[in-house]
């Protein structure tokens, strides 16, 4: 039996079989469509520096804004191509991010894994408006929340597994990796 559900936020797909569950949620997300337009922006002016420069400027200095467009252009390229895929059975939890290569893929023993829970936060430009913006900013910008998923680990650490755009994926996200943990269906739980 397959029983294939799509949550509310696009792209968000759960596939669960006899035996494994596997979970796929996208990076991107139109909400935050700010930091991938900075860094095509931080791109192109920098792109522009390299490729056709005015005056003539030293190797160190090329070199550094080569890395800066490359580090750039690659984060806007997983910003918008890259998902996450969870892979959940009785023996173990695997995170996987792809298909551009990025930090955090790794497998767990199912047997290491207390349960699963999410959090909400506010995503990164709600933080910065938060901090930096002056009144009115704050007052008038009603701030974009995610809810990552989280593993608790029998030995107390937390790890990051994935973050749906919306809190009743995430409930829904947790809730069947905490039922193919313990085969019971024990719930989500829910942290501030």
């Amino acid at each position: 039996m397959n029983l294939d559900t799509e949550l509310k936020e696009p792209g968000v797909k759960i596939e669960s079989a006899n035996d494994a569950t596997k979970i796929t949620v996208p990076w991107f997300n139109y909400r935050n469509l700010v930091f991938p337009f900075l860094f095509l922006i931080v791109i192109i002016v920098i792109g522009s520096q390299i490729f056709s420069p005015k005056e003539q400027i030293s190797t160190s200095a090329t070199l550094i804004a080569m890395l800066i467009f490359a580090a750039s252009l690659y984060q806007v390229s997983i910003l918008i191509l890259n998902k996450t895929e969870v892979k959940m059975n009785r023996n173990e939890l695997s995170v996987f991010h792809q298909p551009l290569p990025w930090l955090g893929c790794k497998k767990l023993p199912a047997f290491n894994i207390d349960s699963f829970y999410y959090e909400q936060s506010m995503d990164m430009l709600s933080q910065y408006i938060q901090i930096f913006g002056n009144a009115r900013q704050r007052r008038n910008q009603m701030p974009n929340f995610i809810y990552p998923v989280y593993a608790r680990m029998k030995d107390g650490n937390f790890l990051k597994i994935c973050a749906p755009g919306k809190e009743s994926d995430a409930i829904h996200v947790a809730d069947m990796l905490n039922a193919k943990l313990n085969e019971t269906g024990k719930g989500y739980e829910r942290a501030y």
